[in-house]
C-alpha cells in the first residue's frame, strides 16, 4: 500500500544524490519512499516497482536500482528478493505498521556487493531469511529461463490486470484468446505495449466502457492509442461508423432547428 511521505530541503543538497549519473533516478529514490514500507523496505523487483510508477520503465528501473545502489543509497538481500532505504530515519513514522517480515530477519548485502544488480531468485540455491536462530534458511529459486519475448507479454499482462482490477475490482479473463492478443500487441508496439495497455485501461472512452476494456480492442486501436499514451490527450474513435453517427446527428440537429422534421 503506497503511503505519503515527506521530503527535506537536504534532499536537494545531498551529495550522494548529487552524485548520480541520471538525475531521473533521484526522482526514482523519492518514488520508493511512497512504497516501502515503514522499516524503509521494498520488492527488489524492477517490474513490480514500474507497475506501481508506470512513468519509469521496466529496463530503466534496474538501473535506478543500480546507482542508488552505488551511492549506499539503498541495500538488498542476499537473494535480491528486498531492497531496503538506509537511512530511512529521514521519514518520521507517526502509526508505524509492523510488516510480515521484519528488516532483522532478512540476511542483507554489504553496500558494495548490493551494487550487483540482478531480479529476484534468478540463483538456484541462496539464502534469504535469516531466521531467530540465525542459521540461513536455503531457498529453492526457479532456474527456468524465459525469453524476451515472454517476459515482455508477462509484463503486459500484468498492466493489463493492474489496470483492470483497479476499474472493475475483479481480474479479467485469460485464455488462449488472450494470450494470443497480447502476443501481437507486444509485435505491434513492442516494450511501449506495457504503458499503453495500462493506459487502455484508464480510458473513459464510451465505447471501450461499454465493451468493459476488453482487450481485443486495445489491438484493434493498438497505434491510435499510442499515439494517445505519447501525447497525453485522449481522442474518440473515428471509425467509419463513428463518423456517419456523428454526420447524421449534425444533419438531424440543423433540420430540426429550421422547424423541420426527421421521422
Amino acid at each position: 500500500m503506497a503511503r505519503i511521505r515527506s521530503i527535506k530541503p537536504q534532499f536537494w543538497s545531498d551529495v550522494k544524490i548529487a552524485n548520480l549519473k541520471n538525475k531521473l533516478a533521484g526522482y526514482f529514490f523519492i518514488g520508493l519512499w511512497n512504497f516501502a514500507d515503514d522499516e524503509g523496505k521494498f520488492p527488489f523487483d524492477s517490474k513490480a516497482l514500474s507497475l506501481h510508477m508506470p512513468i519509469f520503465r521496466s529496463k530503466e528501473v534496474v538501473t535506478y536500482l543500480s546507482e542508488l545502489s552505488q551511492q549506499g543509497l539503498i541495500r538488498k538481500s542476499a537473494c535480491s528478493q528486498w531492497g531496503v532505504i538506509t537511512n530511512w530515519n529521514h521519514q518520521k513514522i507517526d502509526r508505524p505498521v509492523v510488516p510480515k517480515v521484519k528488516k532483522e530477519e532478512i540476511q542483507w548485502l554489504e553496500i558494495h556487493d548490493s551494487t550487483i544488480t540482478r531480479e529476484p531468485s534468478t540463483s538456484p540455491r541462496c539464502k534469504d531469511r535469516i531466521g531467530k536462530d540465525r542459521i540461513g534458511k536455503d531457498r529453492i529459486g526457479s532456474t527456468q529461463v524465459h525469453d524476451s519475448s515472454k517476459e515482455l507479454n508477462r509484463e503486459i499482462w500484468d498492466a493489463y490486470k493492474t489496470g483492470y482490477q483497479k476499474r472493475y475490482k475483479v481480474e479479467p479473463v485469460r485464455n488462449a484468446s488472450v494470450n494470443g492478443k497480447i502476443s501481437q500487441l507486444a509485435k505491434r508496439l513492442g516494450a511501449d505495449a506495457v504503458g499503453v495497455i495500462l493506459f487502455y485501461t484508464e480510458h473513459n472512452n464510451q465505447f471501450y466502457s461499454k465493451h468493459m476494456h476488453a482487450i481485443g480492442l486495445c489491438l484493434k486501436d493498438a497505434e491510435a492509442l499510442h499515439t494517445q499514451w505519447k501525447t497525453g490527450r485522449s481522442f474518440e474513435p473515428t471509425s467509419q461508423f463513428a463518423r456517419k453517427k456523428i454526420d447524421y446527428d449534425e444533419v438531424a440537429a440543423l433540420i430540426v432547428s429550421r422547424g423541420g422534421s426527421i421521422e
